[in-house]
């Protein structure tokens, strides 16, 4: 699907993002939370100062309506992003920093949870100092202080 807002890698480079799974396009699709609009489609996406967002309305609706919407994604800071269909080609922004804790695979479920949470043990979680987004199989793997 080609893009009509796509920015250029330097554009993207650190910029605030919102970042949601695209069932349709089966990969991440990255909207600028400044203009609003769809950036880029993804196969991974890395974010920093991370926070983990699920609308209430739009969960409610999915309840209701049993049909799926976009209302839950990550907001950060981009840090590096591969695009989709271009699986040798990544853009990095900054430096990758050591973390003191191990990452933690979270998930959500709208008929489950009201929140993302820990997948090991169900806790919620809402932010994170770091988040990486993977295309396989809807992988989510944050680290915490």
């Amino acid at each position: 699907m080609k893009l009509r807002n796509a920015m250029s890698m330097d554009q993207l480079q650190g910029r605030r993002v919102f970042v949601y799974k695209n069932l349709h396009e089966n990969c991440w699709s990255v909207r600028d939370k400044e203009s609003g609009h769809v950036v880029a489609h993804a196969d991974r996406v890395e974010l920093s100062q991370v926070q983990l967002k699920v609308g209430a309305a739009g969960r409610e609706r999915v309840l209701r309506e049993q049909s799926k919407n976009v209302h839950a994604g990550l907001e950060g800071n981009l840090q590096t992003l591969q695009l989709k269909g271009f699986p040798g080609q990544r853009y990095t922004h900054g430096q990758a920093t050591a973390d003191a804790k191990a990452p933690e695979l979270v998930t959500y479920n709208p008929y489950k949870y009201s929140s993302f949470v820990i997948k090991a043990d169900e806790t919620p979680v809402f932010q994170a100092n770091r988040a990486v987004l993977e295309n396989d199989g809807r992988s989510v793997w944050i680290t915490r202080d």
